[in-house]
């Protein structure tokens, strides 16, 4: 007749946490140009707050990671109203990377810790990984991340109107990405011709088409060909140095793609770069996509991107060269952190790493995906192959 009272607390068995997405359809998402109805819930942890069920939107994200990766792909999402995620500041756009190649699932983690720690980088996207269950089905880790957007915690510059067509209104804020040849509607894209490596775009992002008009594309369209021609023909470049381009953002984007040795630049591919409002200068930030081909330990005693994007002429100016030196010299001595960073990395990740190869590993053998050369290995030996491939670098 006795009555005792108990308290069951229950943990993510990964310490990660959940997030439970279902779509009205009930189906798999179908593309990534048009967005499907569903639900979302998340599941927190002590130190990451959780949400409640809400109503959003959903479509597929990437290039070879949506139309190669079927077993595990990325995705956009639109919360109904702004919300913190995860702890981080509230917006309705979000992506959720699946990182589907990468078996050291830190790839982004540490390129982005690198870009935070360079004082050219103006803004280096937040992120928090979480396991996720679409439909009911553990589809494993994910990234959660803060999509590439115009917005006071984001990339902070002016957010442009349709009204704005003449005077110090039509300068900016335009947000503007080199990458590969698309065939995106909603983007105004131009091929650069002085622009170093294949004939890759460069596309306005914002304003989108229907956000904007002639007067708007006219503008930034003869703005970047004006520099492209500057950088690609003069033989003053202290004046296109100084007046168009902002050296520290540029030295610092190069190098995050450089130390991580990602190839992307040689597109170049996700390239962000943005023009502000009543600014004749060309930004570079934030950068992205490290998933592919990066810290790979054979190519760690060669430069892989000196030729690439606009490095040749730039560097040709001694300043650009000072400040190349000036960003590297911010971060050279930080090795060591990087490191520690790493392996606390690994730790919170292990029980997560460890489902996710569980349900994907053999995926990625049937893919015959092996770009990155650690596809077949264990995940801690592919971290560990990273920790060597940095040793070197440095």
């Amino acid at each position: 007749g006795t009555e005792k009272s108990y308290t069951i607390r229950l943990d993510n068995f990964t310490g990660l946490p959940i997030i439970y997405i279902n779509t009205a359809s009930g189906q798999e998402v179908k593309d990534k140009e048009n967005y499907e109805d569903a639900t979302i819930e998340i599941v927190g942890t002590d130190d990451l707050p959780g949400l409640a069920q809400m109503n959003m939107r959903i479509h597929g994200r990437g290039n070879v990671s949506w139309t190669a990766f079927k077993k595990k792909q990325s995705y956009t999402i639109s919360l109904d109203s702004k919300q913190k995620v995860l702890g981080m500041p509230k917006h309705k756009k979000w992506v959720l990377i699946s990182n589907y190649r990468d078996k050291t699932l830190l790839r982004n983690n540490v390129a982005w810790w690198i870009s935070s720690h360079l004082p050219g980088i103006k803004y280096t996207p937040r992120f928090q990984h979480a396991e996720l269950i679409l439909n009911g089905r553990h589809r494993g880790v994910y990234q959660v991340v803060e999509q590439v957007r115009i917005d006071d915690d984001r990339v902070n510059i002016n957010e442009m109107q349709p009204t704005d067509t003449e005077g110090e209104a039509i300068t900016g804020g335009y947000l503007i990405e080199l990458d590969r040849m698309s065939d995106d509607t909603d983007q105004w894209r131009w091929i650069l011709p002085h622009l170093q490596g294949s004939p890759h775009q460069a596309n306005i992002k914002k304003p989108k088409i229907d956000e904007s008009n002639q007067a708007q594309h006219d503008y930034i369209k003869d703005y970047l060909f004006k520099v492209d021609e500057l950088l690609g023909t003069s033989d003053d470049m202290e004046y296109v140095m100084e007046k168009y381009i902002d050296m520290p953002s540029w030295a610092a984007q190069w190098l995050v793609f450089e130390l991580s040795g990602t190839p992307e630049p040689n597109g170049p591919n996700s390239w962000y770069t943005y023009k502000e409002k009543s600014d004749d200068k060309w930004y570079c930030g934030p950068p992205w996509d490290f998933d592919y081909q990066s810290f790979v330990p054979s190519t760690a005693k060669q430069f892989r991107n000196k030729s690439y994007v606009y490095q040749p002429q730039m560097r040709k100016y001694e300043p650009y060269r000072e400040e190349l030196i000036r960003q590297w010299e911010a971060v050279q001595p930080l090795l060591s952190d990087l490191i520690n960073y790493i392996n606390e990395q690994r730790e919170y990740m292990r029980y997560s790493a460890e489902a996710n190869w569980y349900i994907h590993e053999q995926n990625l053998k049937d893919d015959q995906s092996n770009q990155n050369g650690d596809e077949y290995i264990p995940s801690d030996s592919a971290i560990d192959r990273m920790i060597e491939y940095l040793y070197t670098k440095w």
